[in-house]
């Protein structure tokens, strides 16, 4: 965790007495509201959209769509970009690789790129905006211009990366989709890069949120 996310949750811990007391209010405020109208003879089921709008709840970390898309292929396409990277360092180093260490570098190229895809499809698939903005508690809402952006910069080549990613995960007869991914556009590699990135960054902010809120909320078994 750098200085900026321990400030980060230093300020959301901070606030905790002033979240506990809202949540209290809230909670009076829906009984209150479900009291009044059974007494007028309405069903409490109408008030089902209050009751969510007042007590929208964190999903358990292992039933978290998002943290889901993070810990299975989020995590992986890390791994193998770390390992690439490495490998590249090696090489500019010592002026050559050997081939087994050629061999991996290849490997760890295709297999990050496959899970960066399998992310981006994740990500897509959310509709994270929507989710962030109904399905989660309101501290989530400061991460949908962050969502916003993460998401038109992916589409500027997600359709040839998702191609990509199904000539590595899938048998192939050539590998013209995966020299295409290069030779129609030169920059796409760096652009995948920031697309790691931005992801790596997103997540985090996200899980930051999360820690807090499973403190606050004394849900400490969901912590990492």
């Amino acid at each position: 965790m750098n200085q900026w996310q321990a400030l980060r949750l230093s300020v959301y811990r901070r606030s905790k007495e002033q979240r506990i007391r809202q949540r209290r209010v809230n909670r009076k405020t829906t009984e209150k509201a479900v009291g009044n109208d059974s007494e007028m003879g309405f069903s409490t089921a109408s008030l089902g959209d209050r009751r969510y709008e007042l007590t929208v709840a964190l999903p358990h970390r292992d039933h978290d769509a998002v943290m889901t898309l993070y810990a299975h292929y989020f995590l992986a396409s890390e791994l193998m970009f770390k390992n690439y990277k490495k490998l590249i360092a090696k090489r500019d180093k010592q002026g050559r690789l050997s081939r087994k260490s050629r061999v991996e570098q290849s490997i760890y190229f295709s297999s990050w790129l496959g899970f960066l895809a399998v992310t981006a499809e994740g990500f897509k698939r959310l509709k994270v905006r929507k989710l962030m903005k109904d399905d989660r508690p309101s501290d989530f809402v400061e991460l949908i211009p962050e969502a916003d952006k993460l998401g038109k910069f992916l589409k500027k080549h997600d359709d040839a990366l998702r191609r990509f990613r199904n000539n590595v995960f899938h048998l192939r007869d050539n590998t013209e989709e995966i020299e295409r991914f290069f030779r129609e556009q030169p920059n796409r590699l760096e652009w995948a890069e920031e697309l790691q990135t931005k992801f790596s960054e997103m997540f985090s902010n996200y899980r930051i949120i999360c820690q807090t809120y499973y403190i606050l909320e004394g849900r400490k078994e969901e912590i990492i």
